[in-house]
């Protein structure tokens, strides 16, 4: 035992001797645009051009999310530091047993019911890609899980417990693979932050039994800084309109948000947002428009970070590639809109599958 001790005191010194310089701060940023990109594996042609017209004009994104290929993050922390950056997995192979997992949900049976084992796993499937992509400011962990809430809840709370203390950066260079003191340098200068639940559109249920049960996990949240997430698409229910303005869901975060006691509302993050239930790009000039309209609502909630608009990358036919340049002038050209009328001020306790 004192051996061991002896070993994670000495890795602690020469992890704290590595953390580097404060940098110098970014050149003030222009834009107050809530508006940001969401972003799969396939092509996004015109990308590198559109954070350049962005750089160019100081103005950074609000945020940037990629799910498995978390490429893009290293281009966009390296070009606009100032923007926050979250990666997503949605699968891990185990690097021992070669078992693939699903990393969206986990079940409470799958580890004997114990939030803490389920958290050590994860952390486990995950370490080596996150000591890869150190420099991504936030991991979002599971994705649009639907049930067992309250366990959930349990979960993310061992997670922060575990990337909020010291033993975070021994178990990361334990489980992660490589040259030891190239991995040893990364880890010592993450500072990792998590974002809990990913609620799809129409969720979560707006009800007293089920704000309870998030509760616990987003008061610890907001105490230590992390963040929780929800999906909001337009085209989902029948009769809705393609697009989010004078959809039912576009702002269904207002109504569990409020509900939430004071000190249990962390920032949150619209991580997905789209058009036609996430199906379609529906044109250059309607997309920009929609989030223009979708921007000066999130200007009303100083809580919401960022949204992720859905999405660069290959899924069905909603790559907006083609609007990127349109989208960089918006955002060049932005200014905090007047407020906007809220055509549908009651929301419905829906439970739906979103994009």
């Amino acid at each position: 035992m004192k051996r061991v001790t002896f070993q994670i005191v000495v890795l602690s010194i020469v992890l704290s001797a590595c953390v580097p310089p404060t940098p110098a701060p970014s050149p003030q940023v222009v834009t107050q645009s809530k508006i940001g990109l969401h972003i799969v594996p396939g092509r996004r042609t015109g990308f590198g051009a559109f954070l350049q017209s962005l750089i160019g004009a100081n103005v950074h994104l609000a945020i940037v999310k990629a799910v498995d290929d978390l490429s893009p993050l290293r281009e966009v922390e390296r070009l606009m530091p100032g923007a926050l950056t979250v990666g997503r997995l949605n699968s891990a192979v185990d690097p021992t047993t070669g078992v693939s997992w699903d990393l969206q949900a986990f079940k409470p049976e799958d580890f004997n019911n114990s939030p803490r084992e389920a958290a050590e796993v994860y952390l486990y499937l995950v370490a080596a890609k996150w000591v890869e992509y150190s420099e991504v400011n936030i991991w979002e962990l599971f994705n649009e899980y639907s049930s067992n809430l309250g366990w959930q809840g349990a979960f993310f709370i061992e997670m922060m417990k575990i990337v909020d203390s010291g033993e975070i950066n021994l178990v990361l260079l334990a489980f992660s693979t490589g040259n030891f003191f190239e991995r040893l340098h990364k880890i010592s200068d993450m500072r990792i932050k998590l974002v809990l639940y990913a609620f799809s559109t129409g969720n979560p249920p707006l009800d007293e039994a089920t704000i309870a049960e998030i509760t616990p996990a987003l008061r610890y949240a907001m105490a230590h800084g992390h963040y929780v997430s929800s999906h909001a698409y337009g085209g989902v229910l029948p009769g809705d309109p393609e697009t989010l303005e004078d959809s039912y869901l576009a702002l269904y975060h207002r109504g569990w948000y409020a509900m939430l006691p004071a000190d249990a509302r962390p920032q949150l993050i619209i991580s997905e947002a789209g058009q036609s239930g996430g199906c379609c790009f529906i044109g250059t000039q309607a997309f920009v428009e929609d989030y223009r309209w979708y921007d000066a609502q999130l200007s009303e909630d100083d809580y919401v970070v960022g949204v992720a608009v859905w999405t660069l990358g290959n899924w069905g036919s909603a790559n907006f590639q083609d609007a990127l340049p349109a989208l960089a002038d918006y955002l060049i050209s932005f200014e905090p809109p007047p407020p906007a009328p809220i055509r549908f001020p009651i929301y419905l306790p829906l439970i739906l599958s979103g994009q």
